[in-house]
C-alpha cells in the first residue's frame, strides 16, 4: 500500500468518526447528555450490568475519564454503579429507571445512523467492511 493510500484510509476513518459525532450530537441537542455520556450509555444499554473495566476497554478510555462520566450519569440518576460481589474493587454499571428511558433513544439514534450509512452501501458490503476493519484493528491489539 502506498503512503497516499494510507493517508486516505486515515482521513476516511477520521471523517467517518467526525460524521458520527456530528450526527449523534445533533440527536443529543434536546437532551442533557453529552457525546461521551452517550458512548458510555450505549455500552450499558447493550449490556446492562457491564463491568466498568469492560466499558473502559470497549470505549478505549482511561479509568479517570470513565469515573468522571459515570459520576455525571449517576448525578443525573441515569446509571447506578454497584460494587462487584466477587471483587469489591470493581463496579458493575446498571441503568436506572431514568436510564431505561434513554435506552430506546440510544437504539433509535444508532439505527438512524446505520440507515444513513446504508443509503449508498449494501448490507453485505457493510459486513465486508466490518470484517476488514476488524482485521486491520486486530493488527494493533496487544
Amino acid at each position: 500500500m502506498e503512503i497516499i493510500d494510507t493517508l486516505n484510509l486515515i482521513r476516511s476513518t477520521s471523517l467517518l468518526r467526525k460524521n458520527y459525532a456530528n450526527f449523534v450530537n445533533k440527536s443529543l441537542s434536546n437532551t442533557d447528555i453529552t457525546l461521551s455520556e452517550f458512548a458510555y450509555l450505549k455500552e450499558v444499554v447493550n449490556c446492562d450490568g457491564i463491568a466498568q473495566d469492560e466499558l473502559i476497554r470497549n470505549l478505549s478510555i482511561d479509568k479517570a475519564a470513565a469515573t468522571r462520566i459515570a459520576q455525571s450519569l449517576e448525578k443525573k440518576e441515569i446509571i447506578q454503579r454497584i460494587r462487584n460481589e466477587n471483587n469489591k474493587r470493581f463496579f458493575n454499571v446498571f441503568l436506572t429507571d431514568e436510564g431505561h428511558k434513554y435506552a430506546e433513544f440510544i437504539k433509535q439514534t444508532l439505527s438512524d445512523f446505520y440507515n444513513v450509512l446504508n443509503n449508498e452501501v449494501s448490507s453485505s458490503d457493510m459486513k465486508t467492511f466490518m470484517t476488514i476493519f476488524k482485521k486491520i484493528n486486530s493488527n494493533f491489539e496487544e
